[in-house]
């Protein structure tokens, strides 16, 4: 019992490493054109991309 619980915490750390790191491997782009282009709605990038210098007119929402 003590091995299987062992085993299912080492899968859970496993997991919880991958799942950091592909999060890290998504970097940002900037889009030509960017801002919100849909009435009525508004935007908010998150903290990581205002301490790089980024703005809500770098990414491009549009109603299709």
């Amino acid at each position: 019992m003590r091995a299987l619980s062992h085993l299912a915490l080492a899968i859970v750390l496993t997991l919880g490493i991958l799942s950091v790191a592909v999060a890290q491997g998504d970097p940002d782009r900037v889009i030509p054109g960017g801002g919100i282009f849909v009435q009525g709605w508004t935007g908010k990038i998150d903290e990581g991309s205002v301490r790089q210098g980024r703005t809500l007119n770098d990414s491009k929402f549009v109603q299709e």
